[in-house]
């Protein structure tokens, strides 16, 4: 049994996103220009597309740092961003069933479609609290929600009558360890605490998975 590396964990972070937003990844543009900072030893720099933005920050520095960042055409945002790391945040992203994703202060990991609901899952570092803008399908209607990350998972269920809208909000550690299966045709995730799922096989009413879990 060899447990994988933190490397390996981040990887999966960011190859989650490249898979929930292929389209925009294939599409976009690097943009200096939608995103900036006052803090010069910030680097900061965007993707756009018509599917959605994202922007990336980056430090280098070796201590944490709240900073503001300046949106074009939108406004203000603080964020919290640790020493050493890179954040991607979404701007006006395109979610499943004509949802949009204004800004979050947390990142995602994933978005999908599951039976007409759209599943959005973020994440961030244990402890940090973060502010999440949604655009309802159709009404354009806005909806705020501000959560502090925790160590169990937290459900916030938006209600519409066009697609009902599930934010899962996870620490960094339980988003990576989040894998997928396809059942009866539909991708599902699996929120978890193990650190590898093997291999599964999809059967009429259920799953059955090969999985390791933390050695101990």
């Amino acid at each position: 049994w060899c447990e994988l590396g933190e490397i390996y964990w981040k990887i999966r972070l960011i190859g989650a996103l490249i898979d929930s937003f292929q389209e925009l990844f294939t599409s976009s543009d690097i943009d200096y220009s939608l995103a900036s900072c006052d803090d010069k030893s910030l680097y900061v720099s965007s993707r756009t597309s018509k599917h959605g933005n994202l922007i990336l920050i980056r430090n280098l520095g070796e201590d944490e740092k709240d900073v503001k960042i300046k949106i074009k055409d939108y406004g203000e945002k603080f964020i919290r961003i640790g020493r050493k790391t890179a954040i991607i945040l979404p701007y006006n992203l395109k979610l499943p069933n004509n949802w949009i994703l204004e800004f979050s202060t947390a990142q995602v990991f994933y978005s999908y479609e599951l039976n007409g609901r759209t599943i959005l899952i973020l994440y961030g570092k244990e402890g940090e609290e973060h502010e999440v803008t949604l655009v309802h399908p159709f009404s354009n209607e806005k909806e705020d929600i501000k959560f502090k990350i925790k160590e169990k998972d937290e459900f916030k269920l938006i209600l519409d009558k066009f697609s009902d809208l599930l934010v899962v909000t996870l620490n960094e550690k339980r988003a990576a360890r989040t894998w997928f299966v396809e059942h009866i045709g539909k991708k599902i995730a699996i929120i978890s605490g193990f650190d590898l799922l093997r291999n599964y096989e999809d059967q009429e009413n259920k799953i059955t998975a090969s999985i390791d879990f933390k050695k101990g």
